[in-house]
């Protein structure tokens, strides 16, 4: 009977322990959940001004998120990316506009969150230098088609310059702010896909 007793009570402590760890790791998982949620706020009010309350640029991107398929944070901490590259989006909504139909974009092929948020990435940087090179066009190409043909179709018809993307890009006469014409050009074939 003590030895059973012993067995009961080292069985209670072995599952309040496990308890805990369960408990633990929950409250890690709220925090991080809650610095993310925070990190977020603080962009979100860094772009308000004058024309749009931080209230509204949030209604936006939330809604814009939500038509992509993206997690709210993700979507704020590209469109904060664009939104500050002034000489290339006019507004916040431009920024919303262009970063939810990349989204879009990369979702309706397939492509995973994670693969996503890594070419995401690179585009956001490679935008922010003005000008995007063979790889970017290569990415493009790979995991936005639609943007790719677009882009074709608007260096080609608009801006008059013959050739292939990858020659174009090699030459660096494609600039960010070919892209984002380019994308919304293409939106009509992003948002059907």
């Amino acid at each position: 009977e003590q030895k059973s007793k012993l067995m009961k009570g080292l069985e209670n402590f072995v599952t309040l322990s496990y308890s805990f760890g369960f408990i633990k790791e929950g409250i890690s998982a709220v925090t991080g959940f809650a610095d993310e949620m925070a990190g977020a706020t603080a962009k979100v009010q860094q772009m308000s001004n004058e024309l749009q309350s931080a209230n509204e640029i949030q209604n936006l991107i939330m809604q814009s998120a939500q038509r992509s398929g993206s997690s709210y944070t993700d979507m704020v901490d590209t469109v904060s990316r664009f939104s500050a590259m002034n000489d290339i989006f006019g507004s916040n909504n431009e920024a919303i506009a262009f970063t939810g139909l990349m989204n879009k974009g990369l979702s309706a092929n397939g492509v995973s969150k994670d693969a996503q948020s890594q070419i995401i990435n690179q585009l956001a940087q490679s935008m922010s230098t003005g000008t995007m090179g063979v790889e970017d066009i290569q990415l493009m190409s790979q995991y936005i088609p639609d943007l790719s043909s677009g882009l074709q179709e608007y260096m080609n018809n608009i801006k008059g310059v013959e050739g292939n993307l990858q020659g174009m890009a090699a030459q660096g006469i494609i600039t960010a702010e070919d892209i984002k014409n380019a994308m919304f050009m293409s939106s009509g074939q992003i948002e059907e896909s």
